[in-house]
């Protein structure tokens, strides 16, 4: 009889041994690590906390407005419900290891705002759309040495790209007479799904733009007052640990794979490879710490939400 090991479990445990190595490895490097990383985050003015402090909430909020712009038509989903969605949301994904905290955005929808699954998983795709195309952009804005001509080449694909789907998605046409293969029927009910989950305006996109600005300006200000660097490189360091969140591979709450990705990003502007790591271990110590904090609100918001007693009791 042979014992068959769910995949699932082998990707959790691989990325928990692949931070358990980082984190070993990263302390037996530099032993005062860790004294480190809390003078490098007491020794930060003031002024500056604020700023970060203030970015990352304006970023919550920016999300949480786009959130509830695409499910305007369920009265119960908030603004402010929305972000407590987004808290949890975000929390879900910087922890859970393979980007598996996506998973937490349609069950929150479907709890909090009776949401139908496949709504709010089409909402999700076509909203991750947009923040990868916005991110492509920016980091064809900042990537160092790519030629002009190349680099507003790439830019208009990339604009391309999203004005097909958007067009692909909103049009009529209809395609019946290929409905007899299995592979078009399915093809068809995905286009139909991600459909209810286009966005209706321009809105989202500014949103979009508007929250990503704001969320890779934070960790780019921090590298730059840490390393003293050029804030173009400090940008391009952000945006390759945003990139490498969605490698196949990386640890649990990003652990080695953000601060590798940052390395490496500052290493080829001409920092040293220590220095980027420490500073990379500083900015996703503050991302982290920050994620848990709202998420912790956010649960203690719901825990003495009346209307969600109220339901409980009808349950009942």
């Amino acid at each position: 009889m042979s014992l068959r090991v769910p995949f699932r479990f082998v990707k959790n445990l691989a990325a928990l041994g692949l931070s358990l190595l980082f984190v070993a490895w990263l302390v037996w490097r530099e032993p005062q690590l860790f004294s480190k990383l809390l003078n490098a985050l007491a020794s930060l003015p003031y002024w500056l906390w604020t700023v970060v402090l203030t970015g990352l909430f304006a970023s919550y909020a920016l999300r949480g407005a786009r959130v509830a712009f695409e499910f305007r038509a369920f009265p119960a989903l908030t603004f402010f419900k929305s972000l407590q969605i987004i808290f949890l949301h975000n929390a879900a994904v910087n922890f859970l290891p393979f980007r598996s905290g996506e998973l937490a955005f349609p069950f929150l929808l479907q709890r909090v705002a009776q949401v139908p699954l496949v709504r709010s998983v089409s909402s999700l795709l076509v909203l991750r759309f947009q923040d990868a195309c916005v991110v492509l952009m920016l980091c064809l804005a900042f990537w160092p040495g790519l030629p002009t001509p190349l680099r507003l080449a790439l830019a208009l694909a990339l604009i391309l790209a999203a004005l097909a789907l958007h067009v692909w998605l909103r049009s009529s046409t209809s395609q019946a007479r290929w409905t007899q293969w299995a592979l078009m029927r399915q093809w068809q009910a995905l286009r139909e799904a991600l459909r209810q989950g286009n966005p209706q305006a321009g809105w989202s996109w500014l949103i979009t733009c508007a929250n990503w600005s704001i969320k890779i300006s934070v960790q780019a200000l921090l590298y730059a007052h840490w390393l003293h660097t050029e804030w173009a490189a400090a940008v391009f360091a952000t945006l390759s640990t945003e990139i490498a969140a969605f490698s196949p591979i990386q640890g649990v709450a990003g652990l080695g794979t953000f601060e590798a990705s940052g390395a490496l990003a500052l290493q080829a502007q001409g920092v040293p490879w220590m220095a980027g790591l420490q500073a990379a271990t500083q900015v996703h110590f503050i991302m982290l710490l920050n994620s848990l904090f709202w998420a912790l609100i956010a649960m203690a918001i719901a825990a003495l939400d009346p209307q969600k007693k109220d339901r409980e009791a009808n349950r009942q």
